[in-house]
């Protein structure tokens, strides 16, 4: 995956040698996105070394949207503070190897999310709108 600010020059952000079953597995979370428009690029590479490009994707990063989890680390629950505002979000929560455990769309400035049944581990929350993506990291310990 690389990352540009400007749509022109981009720096790798990260990479995965893991193949199975013709599935690229993996996952990351961009740590220091610029405050506007940022550019990502997908390419991959077959075992016989041909490269494809995935195109292009640009989220917009506003610097006012005011986004947090608490408590952090957790054992039963948190609060997703969305800043929704009544715009619609959507609301992605993946595991630490990528896989997707909950998905929801809200108008809520704040939500209460169950963590009873998750697993001890890593999640991040990616909350998004119309304007901007964000993804945050939360621990939940047992």
């Amino acid at each position: 995956i690389l990352s540009s600010s400007n749509g022109k020059d981009f720096e790798s952000i990260y990479s995965s040698n893991q193949l199975q079953l013709g599935m690229i597995e993996g996952s990351t979370v961009h740590t220091n996105p610029v405050i506007g428009y940022n550019y990502y690029k997908l390419t991959t590479t077959n075992a016989m070394g041909v490269i494809t490009d995935h195109g292009i994707r640009m989220l917009n990063f506003e610097e006012d949207v005011k986004l947090a989890v608490f408590p952090n680390p957790a054992s039963t629950e948190i609060t997703l503070q969305t800043g929704a505002q009544g715009n619609s979000t959507s609301v992605q929560v993946f595991d630490s190897k990528g896989a997707l455990i909950a998905i929801f769309n809200t108008t809520k400035e704040t939500e209460l999310i169950n963590t009873t049944n998750w697993p001890e581990g890593v999640y991040h929350i990616k909350v998004a709108s119309q304007q901007s993506a964000q993804t945050l990291q939360v621990v939940i310990i047992k």
